[in-house]
């Protein structure tokens, strides 16, 4: 444990609250409290990377995640003082190179990308995450990838949590400076403030010290200003006192504009709270009240969650890292530790906590209400299914391919469904002609979870043909986390009484995921949703295309082919002369395997159902095949020898 700050006694006591939380088995944690602009206390729990030789001290990196985008707002907002760039202004002003499949990608602005509105697809899994950093002009990539992709709604229009808009202001940062994104944000913000802790992947000194969960490889995200950017939470923390206290770093009107309400939505009263960066201009947590305006930033990667939390009434800011291992809910704890140290300053911030409303008087469900808003609801990774049963509502989540019930026994109290024993609510809206399933939770409140829309026509022509179809990434690097735990592969699905809509099924890094779309022509299709806050996160339009004869998938970045094509596995040499030019072939079980593995190449065994039965990247040797496919995802060039017996 390590401790420091002017009131050392008090990080002690917020040890004791930490110890009992906790899970012990756990990596790591690290919290810290600026408060009058002094460092009042911060600590550090467990250790560096489950070795108990290394414990964790404050001093120690974390990967923040999204709480990057409060960095990347204020450098556009440093920007806005010079004079270089304006919020209202088409980014095409300072991209002009930027290109989209939508002509209404003009109209995507500075405020838009920074408020969630931009109507950006949000879902580029290339380079999201990565187990090394990657020398590759990122920037490339990325402009090829916003030129094949399509708008989910008119800029503007709407707010859906969207990292998109915050790869695109980042380069907009870069492209304006002449600098790379991270040295323009330590030159104008980190360093200004103190916080010299402040790195992206790709320029850590080698005397600082990452954290890193037990039993995981490093993570790298390589879209800086979306979630990259690396430090110790006590600089964190002084990032968030900025809001405060703005010194001579900032103008106090261009922070100001980062805190007000600005989300869009087609849904009165959601995700209006969205500021330029923040989730919520607006926080708050029973059974706690730290004023208004109280600021708060979320931040989650395959390693760690985070918090920053700015209170502007009490001059507080407060953030928090925890590994995954830690079972904790990080707004919570860290909402418990900032009201404990206010009690140090004779400051109740403790409501009186509101009964659970489990005791509910059952109203009968209007029968127009009933027919309206049953049937299925979609986001862009799961079905659901809203069923009404003489008083009650029954809802239901599609899981590989079958109905499992998830709640039951809702019941309507005049204005929303509700349970007696457990601590749901939902309700239903309409806008235009699509309706939306909604659910009240702590930190969002109401949140459209999914959306209902209009029937489609039914597929026909090639699409048709293509369901049942698999396709197989073949432009991966072996860094890419996409690849674990299941390599990355596609499958186009249809489900029955769903007219006109396609379903491609994946694993990404986050879990197995159903994206719905709906066909445009033969070969391109469309995203159909457009609930704001969270409800359409992670969209894309996938395509098809053929180069020489092969036919290909396009989605979320990368390029799969149809796994009809694949050549079988024959003893010889896998040459590419290329890197991220992968080599993919079909294997028939019961033959031995002798490869000649370069270092650089990672080798991945999927069965016939797309289930991975090997990675290289566990250590172990390949001694026989199945029936299935066999990736050879390469960095560079390779030329090796394969024997097939």
């Amino acid at each position: 444990m390590s401790l420091v700050g002017t009131r050392v006694d008090l990080a002690g006591k917020m040890k004791e609250l930490l110890d009992a939380k906790v899970n012990k088995n756990a990596t790591a944690i690290s919290a810290a409290f600026i408060k009058d602009g002094e460092l009042i206390a911060a600590l550090a729990y467990g250790t560096q990377d489950g070795n108990p030789d290394n414990p964790a001290t404050v001093h120690d990196l974390y990967n923040v995640g999204s709480i990057s985008k409060i960095y990347c707002a204020i450098a556009v907002m440093k920007l806005v003082e010079m004079g270089k760039v304006n919020l209202d202004v088409s980014v095409t002003e300072y991209l002009p190179r930027f290109r989209m499949q939508d002509k209404r990608y003009k109209q995507i602005t500075l405020r838009t990308c920074l408020n969630h509105s931009s109507g950006l697809p949000g879902a580029n899994l290339k380079y999201s995450f990565s187990t090394k950093w990657l020398t590759e002009d990122i920037y490339e990539e990325f402009y090829d990838y916003f030129s094949k992709s399509k708008l989910k709604d008119t800029p503007g229009n709407n707010s859906v949590y969207c990292n998109d808009g915050y790869i695109l202001a980042e380069m907009v940062v870069a492209e304006v400076s002449g600098i790379s994104f991270i040295q323009f944000v330590q030159d104008h913000i980190a360093k200004p403030v103190g916080a010299l802790s402040t790195f992206s992947g790709g320029n850590i000194p080698e005397n600082r010290v990452r954290v890193k969960e037990k039993e995981k490889k490093e993570e790298y995200i390589m879209c800086t200003g979306s979630g990259g950017i690396i430090t110790n939470i006590i600089d964190c923390a002084k990032i968030g006192y900025l809001f405060i206290d703005p010194k001579e770093v900032f103008k106090p009107e261009s922070l100001h504009e980062t805190c007000l309400s600005q989300g869009k939505s087609v849904i009165t009263g959601i995700a209006e709270n969205f500021g330029l960066g923040w989730d919520s201009v607006n926080f708050s947590l029973e059974p706690y009240d730290f004023g208004e305006n109280v600021l708060v930033k979320s931040g989650a990667t395959n390693m760690f969650r985070t918090f920053l939390l700015v209170s502007q009434k009490y001059k507080l800011a407060a953030a928090i890292s925890v590994t995954n291992d830690n079972r904790i809910v990080v707004y919570d704890i860290l909402s418990e530790l900032c009201s404990l140290l206010l009690d140090e300053y004779n400051i109740n911030t403790r409501k009186k906590k509101k009964e659970k409303e489990f005791d509910i008087e059952k109203k009968p469900i209007p029968v127009e209400y009933a027919e309206r808003f049953s049937g299925v609801y979609y986001n862009n990774t799961h079905s659901f299914r809203a069923i009404f049963d003489n008083d009650s509502l029954k809802i239901q989540f599609r899981k590989q391919d079958v109905w499992e019930d998830w709640v039951t026994e809702l019941f309507y109290d005049g204005q929303r469904f509700v349970s007696n024993t457990k601590p749901f609510i939902f309700t239903f809206e309409n806008h235009e002609k699509n309706s939306y399933l909604i659910n009240t939770v702590p930190f969002w409140g109401k949140n459209p979870m999914a959306q209902k829309c209009t029937s489609f026509p039914s597929l026909t022509g090639k699409w048709k043909s293509r369901v049942g179809k698999k396709y197989i990434v073949c432009d991966a690097h072996p860094a890419d986390t996409v690849l674990t735990p299941s390599g990355f592969s596609l499958t186009i699905k249809e489900f029955e009484n769903e007219e006109g809509v396609l379903f491609f099924a994946y694993t990404g890094p986050f879990g197995t995921d159903t994206l719905p779309v709906t066909p445009s022509g033969e070969w391109e299709t469309e995203m159909i949703l457009n609930a704001p806050l969270q409800g359409a996160r992670k969209g894309f339009a996938p395509y098809i295309y053929e180069k020489g004869g092969v036919e290909y998938l396009y989605a979320f970045g990368y390029n799969l082919i149809d796994s009809v094509y694949i050549k079988p596995l024959q003893s010889g040499r896998v040459i590419s002369i290329k890197g991220r030019q992968n080599k993919i072939f079909s294997m028939k079980a019961g033959n031995k395997l002798h490869i000649d593995k370069p270092a650089d190449v990672r080798i991945i065994i999927l069965n016939s159902e797309l289930e991975q039965k090997f990675d290289s990247e566990s250590g172990l040797d390949i001694t026989e095949t199945c029936d299935g496919f066999i990736l050879f995802i390469n960095e560079g060039t390779m030329n090796f020898s394969v024997e097939i017996s």
